[in-house]
């Protein structure tokens, strides 16, 4: 019995099939009928298999010096360790509005000219003065931990 399946080479990124570069198996006529012609994917030739292995070489080298990169911020971060907050208090050391991600981004980008996102900065609930731990996630395996002080805010 003939083989059904036929191998192509993505040229973009889709869901439920795979990433840019990469050889996926399809059968005959979703290829013929979807993937080609809308040029999602093309025939598994050898010159673009040599591109596809090329392409993969680039991100495997990109991800290294990433995860290089991320290190050596983890350990500058690491290294400061405490990063300080003035707020104003009430009179049972509570503190009025609120600390949240934008925040200590803010703080750390003041700091350190280090930028961070939102979604990387693990945040406990801050509602009065006090050393907090905050977590920040560099990569997925890759978290920094440093210390948040909450000081009062003196009025002169």
């Amino acid at each position: 019995m003939p083989n059904k399946n036929i191998q192509l080479i993505l040229n973009k990124t889709t869901a439920n099939l795979g990433y840019e570069g990469e050889i996926i198996n399809v059968s005959k006529g979703y290829a013929r009928n979807y993937l080609l012609p809308y040029k999602v994917a093309e025939p598994l030739t050898k010159s673009r298999l040599q591109y596809a292995q090329k392409i993969e070489a680039q991100k495997v080298r990109l991800r290294e010096e990433n995860i290089l990169q991320m290190t050596k911020l983890k350990n500058d971060l690491e290294s400061i360790n405490k990063f300080s907050l003035k707020r104003k208090i009430s009179e049972n050391n509570n503190i009025f509005g609120s600390v949240n991600e934008k925040d200590i981004i803010d703080l750390i980008n003041s700091n350190t000219g280090i930028s961070l996102q939102k979604e990387q900065v693990q945040l406990p609930e801050v509602k009065e003065i006090g050393v907090y731990n905050i977590e920040l996630k560099l990569l997925d395996n890759l978290v920094a931990l440093v210390e948040l002080h909450i000081l009062p805010e003196t009025s002169s």
